[in-house]
């Protein structure tokens, strides 16, 4: 039986890579000379339920080979495999930049997954997958507001109006008179303009 983590996903050998990272003799991150992880395999070589396996155990999406800079749905788009970047994309693989991580979903070439799949011929597939981006990534963004609003409804909300201290019904000179509010009395109404009565 082999050892090699890279070998069971080339040959798409799901239960002996379960086998491995459960024996710890392969890991999520654990790296070719050239960078490449076994979510980069995966992709790489079209792997579907490799590639879901992975994602679930918290594979790095992002990482990136050190030739190119190319990250697993880089590999994915550039071969053309759609189905295996259709689940890197469902994983939460980054499409665009985000504010926060402006090169992220760029390789060394400048390009992010789509420019990649559209370099290489594969225009439909790239159009085919920008669509399912954003469908996904809305579905999340509502996904996240709804938590948000979860939340801020199990916090408790604060009084806006402040009590007034109690009545002490017992006088002392320490404590002073008894807190009762002051009745208020009504104005005086203005006098009438003079020749009407």
């Amino acid at each position: 039986m082999t050892t090699d983590g890279f070998l069971a996903v080339r040959n798409g050998n799901l239960p002996l890579l379960k086998h491995l990272i459960a024996e710890k003799k392969t890991s999520l991150t654990h790296t070719r000379w050239s960078g490449m992880t076994l979510l980069h395999r995966a992709a790489d070589v079209a792997q579907v339920e490799i590639i879901k396996y992975l994602m679930e155990l918290g594979a790095d999406a992002s990482a990136k080979t050190f030739r190119g800079g190319d990250t697993p749905l880089h590999l994915a788009v550039s071969a053309g495999h759609e189905k295996a970047a259709m689940a890197l994309l469902e994983g939460g693989a980054p499409w665009v930049p985000s504010k926060q991580k402006p090169k992220m979903a760029v390789n060394n070439r400048g390009e992010t997954p789509m420019r990649t799949a559209v370099r290489k011929g594969y225009q439909l597939m790239a159009q085919r997958l920008e669509l399912q981006y954003y469908i996904l990534d809305g579905q999340r963004q509502k996904a996240k507001a709804a938590e948000a609003r979860a939340r801020k409804s199990r916090e408790p909300t604060p009084n806006p109006t402040p009590r007034p201290p109690p009545i002490n019904e017992e006088r002392s000179e320490a404590t002073g008179p008894p807190w009762v509010p002051e009745p208020s009395l009504p104005e005086a109404a203005p006098p009438a303009p003079a020749g009407i009565s």
